[in-house]
Order: structure tokens, then sequence, then C-alpha cells
């Protein structure tokens, strides 16, 4: 039952056409219970992002002091995930001030950045971080399509950049339509390279998610 009601909760805010601001005011509500409340569903979205991205950095060898941003990192689920493969730097970016300051008390991140992720330049200097992790940040109210040019700015080049979404997004969302043609755009752009698109599975609920790994150019 209450596994239940909290999937109607996330529904809930989750639908399409909800507003950004609406659903900043159910995190801020939500974020002393957020954990509490996700620890009652089946969820495996955190743990796959943070593995596709540990995966491709252990091909890649590089050191666990790599700098990474956890875009859209909520109250910390991603962080705690790479924390417990030995990444060490890691900072958190998400536009609810509330859900960081629950992120922040899991000693995990190094800094901890408020900002909305829009189509506008990040508050971050370019070429900042090696590596970008983005879980479930590709949601209506959330992340749209046109902020990811900007994400992907801040990635050094040659550094990793992982996003996740539910699969089933990609084709009942109208949003969320057009990420794999502004991903393939961005690539024959020259913004980044292709490493491994696929699916996983059970990665919120019953929903398949997809896990996109590419490289900064």
């Amino acid at each position: 039952m209450a596994q239940t009601l909290v999937m109607e909760k996330f529904r809930g805010f989750q639908k399409s056409g909800v507003k950004h601001a609406d659903v900043l005011d159910v995190y801020k509500k939500w974020a002393s219970t957020y954990d509490k409340d996700l620890e009652l569903i089946k969820h495996d979205s955190a743990r796959a992002g943070a593995s596709a991205l540990a995966d491709e950095l252990q091909r890649l060898q590089k050191p666990k002091n790599v700098r990474i941003l956890d875009v859209a990192a909520g109250t910390g689920y991603c962080g705690l995930e790479l924390k417990k493969r030995g990444f060490t730097n890691i900072d958190a970016l998400d536009a609810c001030q509330e859900m960081l300051n629950v992120a922040g008390s899991k000693d995990v991140y190094q800094a901890l950045i408020c900002e909305d992720v829009v189509d506008k330049p990040l508050q971050i200097e370019n070429g900042t971080y090696d590596a970008l992790l983005c879980v479930e940040g590709f949601i209506d109210g959330h992340i749209k399509c046109d902020a990811l040019p900007h994400m992907l700015k801040v990635v050094k080049p040659g550094g990793t950049v992982v996003l996740t979404v539910r699969e089933e997004f990609l084709h009942i969302t109208a949003e969320y339509r057009k990420l794999d043609p502004l991903i393939v755009r961005l690539r024959e752009e020259g913004m980044w390279e292709y490493i491994i698109r696929y699916i996983t599975p059970h990665y919120f609920g019953d929903k398949d998610g997809v896990i996109y790994v590419y490289r900064r150019k």
C-alpha cells in the first residue's frame, strides 16, 4: 500500500505539461522524507547511471579523483553510488536547495550548486569537469532538451558524459521525443562522440531506462 502511494506521488508531478515551478514546490516540501519514500519502490536508476560512468572511466584508466558533476543530483543517490565505487571528487547540481541540503548531509560532495539547468550557460566555467552524470533529469518539469548543449560545455574535451532517461519518455512525451534527434545533431556538430547506448531494465519501478555514454570533443 505504501509503495503504491509513493508511486502515485511520483506520477502526480511527473505528468506531461507540469510546470517547473510546481515541480520545485513539490521537491521543497518532499525533501525531508524523499529518501525514505524512495526506498519503498523498486528503482535502479542511480545504480545504473553510476555504474555506466564508473565502467567507462575505468575503461579509460581514469583516477578515482577525477572531477565529476552530478546534474539533477537531488538528495544524492547517484553521489552515494559513485562514492561506493571509490570516486572522491564529486559536485552536486540541483535546482532545489532543500534537496541539496539533504545531499550535503551524506558526506559525498565537494560542492553543492543550486542552479536551474535551462537554455542558457550554466554559472560554471566551461571545461571544468572530467565527467558529467545526469540521472532522471529528463522528466517533464525538470530539464528540457535545449539545456543539453550548455551541460556539455562544462565538461573538458575528452571528458565522459552519461545521461539516463526512462525509455517510455522518448516515445510518449513531446519534449523528450526531441532528445534522440538532438543527441545525433550534437554529434554531427562535433560536440561529442558516441560510445554506447543501451537499455537497462527496472530503471524505475517496472519501467526500462536508456543509458547514453558519450565523450566530449
